[in-house]
């Protein structure tokens, strides 16, 4: 069995939140065995900021991943509020101006969420970590409220 993992490299983003330096995780039988492997990666306050941008109008299609990680990350210790504060900025870098944003735009995709939930997610996540759309929809609903005020 191959394990892959996937680094994505993009010039035109601004990080807002400080990287961090995190070990690698894995449950192969040899992990105690390997030396610690420390990588750069994104904060989480970074990852939510992206992923509720992508969520309020800088996706075209619906990819319910998003709603997924949104949930996944907001049941992590992460400062939420923090992630809220750099919506504005993280909507500006894409050119979409935050004032004009409607939840509702986002609200009535339900349906096409929950479809590319139904016919990729599954596929992806270990039954394990699986979760129940609604309940992340309406996770992912909740912080877009608050993120909107």
């Amino acid at each position: 069995m191959l394990s892959s993992f996937q680094i994505h490299l993009n010039r035109d983003e601004e990080i807002i939140f400080p990287p961090k330096r995190t070990g690698i995780m894995h449950d192969y039988s040899d992990r105690d065995e390997l030396p610690e492997t420390l990588i750069t990666v994104y904060s989480l306050e970074e990852v939510l900021s992206e992923k509720l941008r992508a969520v309020l109008g800088q996706r075209r299609y619906a990819i319910a991943r998003d709603i997924y990680d949104i949930n996944f990350i907001v049941g992590r210790k992460v400062d939420i509020e923090k992630s809220i504060n750099a919506l504005p900025k993280k909507c500006e870098i894409k050119g979409i101006d935050i004032k004009t944003v409607q939840i509702e735009n986002f609200t009535k995709r339900k349906k096409e969420y929950e479809t590319n939930w139904d016919r990729n997610l599954k596929y992806l996540i270990p039954s394990s970590m699986m979760v129940d759309f609604e309940n992340a929809w309406n996770s992912t609903v909740k912080i877009l409220q608050e993120s909107l005020k």
